[in-house]
C-alpha cells in the first residue's frame, strides 16, 4: 500500500505462484483489501495485482469487475 502522486491511497499485490488463481483466491484477494481499508481508515482508490500465475479467465473478469487493474 502507498500513496501516488495526487495523494491517493493505492494497492499493489505481487502474486507469484506455480499454480492457476482461481475465483476462491481473487474472493481472498478482495477480503484483503477490506481489511487493509479497515486497518488503514481510508479508501483505498487505486487496486493494483501484478500476476505471475496461469489466471482463469472467470477469476480475471471478477478482478476487473472489482476495480482492479490486472498486469501480467
Amino acid at each position: 500500500m502507498g500513496i501516488d502522486l495526487k495523494n491517493f491511497y493505492s494497492l499493489i499485490l505481487c502474486i507469484n505462484r506455480n499454480s492457476q488463481i482461481l475465483q476462491k483466491d481473487v474472493k481472498d484477494y478482495i477480503e484483503l483489501h477490506q481489511t487493509v481499508e479497515i486497518y488503514n481508515s481510508s479508501k483505498i482508490n487505486k487496486k493494483y495485482i501484478l500476476i505471475k500465475a496461469p489466471i482463469s479467465s472467470k477469476a480475471e473478469s471478477l478482478l476487473i469487475s472489482k476495480g482492479w487493474i490486472v498486469g501480467n
